[in-house]
C-alpha cells in the first residue's frame, strides 16, 4: 500500500524528461541523436531506452523486467561506439548510464513508446523489485507508472506481507514519502497509518479507523470494513469501550446480499462483536457457533477465537473457552509472530486462572509479561500483572498479591481503561482487610463504583466491581449497603446468564446473611452458589475472597450441601489432611463460631506449614479426648494417672504449669528427683498415644509445648475444649442488656447451648488438688445461675414444661439448693400442681434432714402452707 503512495511525489521527474525541457544544450542532444545513435540498429535503440527506465541494471535484471538477453554483448556493443555506460565490476556486474545520457534515452522512449506501454514496464519493474526485496526501488517505479490501481493492489499485499512479519519500521518509512491527501482518501492505506501509530496517540488512532470503517462503507468494501474493523476491535477492547464497538458494528448493513459465501461468514465475527458491546452473551454464542470456522481466511480466526473465548468466559463456560485458546495457540501463521501468541496466552491465562489450574500459570504470565515489554503492548503488561495477583493470593501471599494489584492498576490508567484500574483497586480493598485491622475505606469504594458503573466496561466486570463492593461493605460492617450491591449484582448476572459471576456473588450474600444472623437466607443462597460450583465446577471467581470461599464451604459440609464438592474445593487449596482436618473440625463447632474459625484459620495458615490437626476434650462430667474426630478410649492410655495428667494440663491450658506443681499434684509424698522421673515417663507415654492418633508432639505445633519453666497446652483454634465454649458462652450472654424480645431471645440461645455443654461437674471422679475443686464449684455456679435465668424466660413466655426441665436439671446437679427447689414449687403451684409441690417439697424436707441434719428452709415452708390456707378458705 505505502509503496504505491510513493509515484506520486515522484511524478514531477516524469515532467522534468519531456522532450524539450530537458534543460541541457541542443549541440549536445543534437550530437547523440544524429551521430551516437545513428551507429546502431534501430532494435538497439529500442533496448537502450527501455533499459534507461532503470537506474542501473544487471543481466537478470535486464532480462527478467525489459526481456531483453545477451546485456554483456549489447553493452560491449555500446561502449565501443563511445556510448556513456559505466561498467561496475562485481557479483552480478552491474552497468549504468551517465545521467545526461539517461534523460536523452528517457526523452526518446517517450517519443517513441505509447503511454500505456511505459506504465506496464514500471510495474513489471516493480514487481522485480518487490520480489527481491528492493522496495525502494519498487517504489520509484510505483511512482513513474501512473496505473494507481495496480499499483495500490500491488503494495497492499507488499505492505500487508510486511505488516505481519513485523517490519513495521519499513513499513512506516514508506508511508512517509507518500502525500498525506492520497492516504486520507485510501481507506487501505489509512488503516496501514492507524495501526503505525504509537500507543500515546490512541484516540487519534480510533478516528483514523472510523474514517477507514466509513470509506470502505461508501466504497461498498466490505473486506477493507473488516479489515480496519478487526484492527479497531483489537484497541475498543483493550479499553473496554464497549460502546464504542457497538457504534462501530451498527454500521455494518445486516443484509449483505452481494458478498461473497466467505465474506458474510467473516462477517459474523463482526456480529459477534456488537451482541458483546450489548452484553447479549447467548445471542453472542449463537452467532460463534453460526460461524464456519473452515471457512474462515487463516487472518481472522485468530480474533475469532479470542472473541469466543471471551463469550464462553462470562457464560461461565469455561472449558469450551480453554479449547478456544487451544486451537488459537495451534495456528500456523501466528506460532511464530509474538504479539499475537502474546494475546492467546492471555486469553488461556485468563481462562486457566477461572479455572483456579495454576500450574502453568507461572510461566505463561511471565511470558505475556515480557512480550508485554517487548513490544510496549501496556495491555499484556497490566493484565499479566491482574493475573499474578490472583495466583498470588491464590498461593497465600497476599502482600505480593497486592502489589501486584497496584502495578496493573498503573498499567491500566497508562492504556486509559480507567474501569479495570477501578476493579483492581476495589480488588485490593478487599483483599487488604485484616482481622482486628482498620476497616476499609467506603467512600472511596463508591467513588470507584460509579466510575466502573459510568464507564459500562462490559465483559461482566461491573456485576464482579458490585459483588467486591458488597463484600467490601460487608466486612466494614455497612449491611445496607452490601445487600444493596449483592442483590444488584446477582441480578443482572442472573440475566445475562454470567454464571461463574453469579456464583461469587451468591457466595458473598450468603456470608452477608449469616452475619446479620437470618440463617434462613444464608442457606438458600449458600445452596444456590454450592449448586452452581458443583454443576459448572468453579472454583475461582474475579470476586475472591479467601475466608469468604472457605466459610462457604465448610459450612456446605457441615449442612450437607454438596458435600464432596465442597471438600474437592477446599482440596484446591489446602492438603488432603488439611482438608480432613477442616471437614471433621467444622461439624465440632458452635455453629456461631464458624466464621471466625473460618477467618482465623485463613489468616493464620501458610502454604507447606506443619500438620492442623484439632484436639476435642470435653471436663464436664466424664472427661473425653479425641484427636480430628476419634475419640481416645480410656484402654489407649498407659494409666488412669497418664491421662489425668493430660486432663490437668487441659485445665489450665493457656497457662504453664511448672513441673513442681506437677510433681507435688501428681506424686505426692515422692521426693524431687524420683516425682520428676515419674512426669517424665508419664509425659513419654502421653505423647506416645496422642502421636498414634495424629496430633503433634514436637515443634512449635505440638499439643504440649515444653520450655524450661514447665508445661502448656497452647489456647487456640487447633483445641476445642469444652469449658473454653461454656465460659465464652456465658460472658457473651452476661454482656446482653435490655428486656426486648430479641434480646431475651437471644439471651436463651446462649443460655440453652450452655447447658447442653455441662455434662455433670467438671472432672468427675477426679481429685487433682484444690484448683480443680473450686474450679468445679465456679462452674457449677455458673450453671446453677444460668439454669434460674433460662427457666425464668420460659415461665415469661409461658413455655412450662421446658422451664420444668430446667429446674429439674438444676436440682439434680445440686440436690440440696433451695432457691432452685423454691422456683420449681411456685412453678408447679402456678400450674395447678399441688400435689407435685407437696411431694417435691415434702422429698426435699427429708433429704436436708436425713443427710445434713438441717432443717427446711421456712420460705418453701411457707409456699406449702400458704396454698393450704387458700384451700381451707375456698
Amino acid at each position: 500500500i505505502i509503496l504505491w503512495q510513493a509515484f506520486q511525489s515522484k511524478a514531477l521527474d516524469a515532467v522534468s524528461i519531456e522532450s524539450g525541457k530537458l534543460g541541457h544544450e541542443d549541440a549536445l542532444f543534437r550530437y547523440m541523436s544524429l551521430e551516437v545513435l545513428k551507429s546502431v540498429e534501430g532494435d538497439t535503440r529500442d533496448a537502450l531506452a527501455r533499459l534507461a527506465l532503470l537506474q542501473d541494471f544487471s543481466a537478470a535484471e535486464a532480462s527478467e523486467i525489459l526481456e531483453i538477453d545477451d546485456i554483456n554483448a549489447l553493452m560491449g556493443q555500446c561502449m565501443g561506439f563511445g556510448m556513456f555506460i559505466q561498467r561496475i565490476p562485481g557479483d552480478p556486474v552491474v552497468y549504468r548510464f551517465h545521467a545526461l545520457f539517461r534523460e536523452f534515452l528517457l526523452s526518446v522512449l517517450k517519443e517513441r513508446c505509447p503511454d500505456e506501454q511505459i506504465c506496464g514496464l514500471h510495474l513489471k519493474a516493480a514487481r522485480y523489485y518487490m520480489r527481491q526485496g528492493t522496495y525502494g526501488r519498487a517504489a520509484e517505479h510505483l511512482a513513474k507508472c501512473g496505473n494507481s490501481a495496480s499499483a495500490v493492489d500491488m503494495v497492499t499485499e507488499a505492505g500487508f506481507n510486511k505488516f505481519m512479519i513485523g517490519e513495521t519500521g519499513q513499513l512506516k518509512l514508506w508511508l512517509d514519502l507518500l502525500p498525506e491527501d492520497m492516504i486520507n482518501d485510501n481507506p487501505v492505506l489509512l488503516l496501514f497509518k492507524a495501526q503505525l501509530m504509537p500507543n500515546s496517540q490512541q484516540p487519534e488512532v480510533v478516528n483514523t479507523l472510523k474514517k477507514v470503517l466509513s470509506l470502505s462503507l461508501l466504497d461498498n468494501n466490505l473486506q477493507t470494513y473488516y479489515d480496519g474493523a478487526s484492527v479497531l476491535i483489537y484497541i475498543l477492547m483493550c479499553s473496554n469501550d464497549m460502546k464504542g464497538l457497538v457504534e462501530m458494528a451498527a454500521g455494518l448493513p445486516g443484509q449483505r446480499p452481494d458478498v461473497s459465501a466467505e465474506l458474510g461468514n467473516t462477517l459474523v465475527v463482526v456480529d459477534m462483536v456488537r451482541s458483546i458491546g450489548e452484553d447479549r452473551f447467548s445471542l453472542a454464542e449463537a452467532q460463534s457457533e453460526k460461524v464456519l470456522y473452515a471457512l474462515l481466511p487463516e487472518d481472522s480466526r485468530w480474533l475469532y477465537l479470542i472473541l469466543s473465548c471471551i463469550i464462553y468466559f462470562c457464560l461461565g463456560k469455561l472449558d469450551q473457552a480453554e479449547r478456544c485458546m487451544e486451537t488459537a495457540l495451534k495456528l500456523d501463521k501466528f506460532k511464530n509472530i509474538e504479539p499475537s501468541r502474546g494475546f492467546i496466552l492471555l486469553f488461556l491465562s485468563i481462562v486457566l486462572s477461572l479455572k483456579n489450574e495454576r500450574e502453568c500459570l507461572p510461566s505463561h504470565i511471565a511470558e505475556i509479561l515480557a512480550i508485554g515489554e517487548k513490544y510496549d503492548y501496556e495491555y499484556l503488561s497490566a493484565h499479566s500483572r491482574r493475573l499474578a495477583a490472583f495466583e498470588r493470593y491464590l498461593s497465600f501471599d497476599g502482600a505480593a498479591a497486592v502489589e501486584m494489584l497496584d502495578h496493573a492498576v498503573f498499567l491500566f490508567l497508562r492504556i486509559r481503561n480507567h474501569a479495570l484500574a477501578a476493579a483492581c483497586r476495589l480488588l485490593r480493598r478487599l483483599w487488604a482487610i485484616q482481622p482486628g485491622g482498620p476497616g476499609p475505606d467506603l467512600e472511596e469504594a463508591r467513588k470507584d463504583i460509579a466510575l466502573i458503573r459510568k464507564a459500562r466496561p462490559g465483559m461482566m466486570i461491573y456485576e464482579s466491581a458490585l459483588s467486591i463492593l458488597g463484600a467490601i461493605a460487608r466486612e466494614a460492617g455497612d449491611f445496607q449497603l452490601a445487600e444493596r450491591s449483592l442483590l444488584a449484582s446477582i441480578k443482572s448476572t442472573r440475566a445475562k446468564k454470567g454464571y461463574q459471576v453469579l456464583c461469587g456473588s451468591c457466595f458473598h450474600i450468603a456470608r452477608l446473611y449469616y452475619a446479620k444472623g437470618d440463617t434462613e437466607q444464608g442457606r438458600r443462597y449458600l445452596q444456590q452458589a454450592m449448586g452452581l460450583a458443583a454443576g459448572n465446577r468453579y472454583s475461582m471467581f474475579w470476586d475472591m475472597h479467601l475466608p469468604t470461599f472457605i466459610e462457604m464451604a465448610l459450612r456446605s459440609i457441615r449442612y450437607g450441601y454438596c458435600t464432596e464438592y465442597a471438600e474437592a474445593l477446599l482440596s484446591k487449596f489446602y492438603d488432603s489432611k488439611t482438608v480432613s482436618y477442616l471437614s471433621v473440625r467444622v461439624k465440632t463447632i458452635d455453629e456461631s463460631r464458624i466464621t471466625a474459625f473460618s477467618d482465623d484459620f485463613v489468616s493464620t495458615y501458610k502454604a507447606g506449614s506443619e500438620q492442623v490437626y484439632f484436639v476435642k476434650a470435653s471436663l464436664f462430667g466424664k472427661p473425653e479426648i479425641s484427636v480430628n474426630g476419634i475419640k481416645i478410649p480410656d484402654t489407649e492410655w498407659k494409666t488412669k494417672k497418664v491421662k489425668g495428667f493430660l486432663e490437668y494440663l487441659l485445665l489450665r491450658s493457656g497457662n504453664t504449669v511448672s513441673k513442681e506443681v506437677l510433681a507435688e499434684i501428681f506424686w505426692p509424698g515422692a521426693n524431687s528427683r524420683s516425682a520428676l522421673a515419674s512426669q517424665r515417663t508419664a509425659l513419654y507415654h502421653l505423647r506416645k498415644t496422642l502421636a498414634k492418633y495424629d496430633a503433634d508432639v514436637a515443634g512449635n505445633n505440638a499439643l504440649i509445648y515444653e520450655t524450661p519453666e514447665g508445661l502448656q497446652i497452647k489456647k487456640n483454634e487447633a483445641l476445642d475444649l469444652d469449658i473454653h465454649e461454656f465460659l465464652r458462652l456465658y460472658g457473651e450472654s452476661s454482656r446482653l442488656t435490655g428486656h426486648t424480645p430479641q434480646i431475651e431471645q437471644k439471651q436463651a440461645n446462649l443460655l440453652e447451648k450452655m447447658l447442653l455443654i455441662y455434662k455433670g461437674d467438671l472432672m468427675e471422679g477426679s481429685d487433682y488438688g484444690d484448683l480443680v475443686f473450686h474450679e468445679r464449684e465456679r462452674f457449677k455456679s455458673i450453671f446453677m445461675e444460668s439454669c434460674q435465668k433460662l427457666s425464668a424466660i420460659y415461665i415469661k413466655r409461658g413455655e412450662w414444661r421446658q422451664a420444668e426441665e430446667i429446674l429439674r436439671q438444676a436440682l439434680a446437679a445440686e440436690p440440696y439448693n433451695e432457691n432452685v427447689c423454691l422456683e420449681l414449687i411456685k412453678l408447679y403451684m402456678s400450674r395447678g400442681g399441688k400435689s407435685k409441690a407437696a411431694r417435691l417439697y415434702y422429698s426435699f424436707k427429708k433429704r436436708l434432714e436425713q443427710e445434713l441434719d438441717i432443717k427446711v428452709d421456712r420460705r418453701l415452708t411457707e409456699a406449702i402452707r400458704s396454698t393450704r390456707l387458700r384451700q381451707q378458705e375456698i
